[in-house]
């Protein structure tokens, strides 16, 4: 396949929350495919981090939806191309954050509750390409994983 075919097609660029994607995944609207687990506990503990530091910066994520989906508005299910790590290790930091707010612990509930709150104020871009075949999606993946790297 010819990936400048791909490059072509004008993504839509659509903000969704954390939590909105993070939701996505859990009622498995939103597609990912196999995760290395160590990069995404190394993500992850990154990420927890820089929410921690206020200082949060994520690159944009890459998902293909059904064809003619973007003409309705949002799409409310996608399939990622790019971005599976940063999505289950956003996934995890919601769940290090639940488990803070659910402490015994005074201080941490209370930390919890700020982390939360930043967590729910943080949109994350993502590039949505519209009607890609299986084939399609392959080819933009590997290109956006060999190219950004030359």
């Amino acid at each position: 396949m010819n990936t400048s075919y791909v490059f072509r097609k004008k993504p839509a660029i659509i903000y969704y929350s954390i939590v909105e994607l993070v939701t996505m995944l859990g009622t498995e609207k939103l597609e990912v495919g196999a995760a290395d687990q160590a990069q995404v506990q190394e993500i992850q503990h990154s990420l927890f981090d820089k929410v921690l530091a206020n200082q949060f910066c994520l690159a944009p994520l890459v998902a293909s939806s059904e064809k003619e989906k973007l003409a309705e508005g949002k799409p409310t299910q996608l399939k990622i191309i790019d971005g599976t790590q940063r999505i289950e290790a956003l996934s995890q930091v919601i769940n290090r954050v639940s488990n803070k707010i659910t402490s015994k612990s005074k201080e941490e509930r209370r930390q919890g509750c700020n982390l939360l709150k930043r967590l729910t104020t943080i949109e994350l871009v993502v590039h949505v390409f519209e009607g890609l075949s299986p084939q399609d999606a392959d080819q933009l993946h590997i290109a956006l994983n060999t190219n950004h790297r030359s």
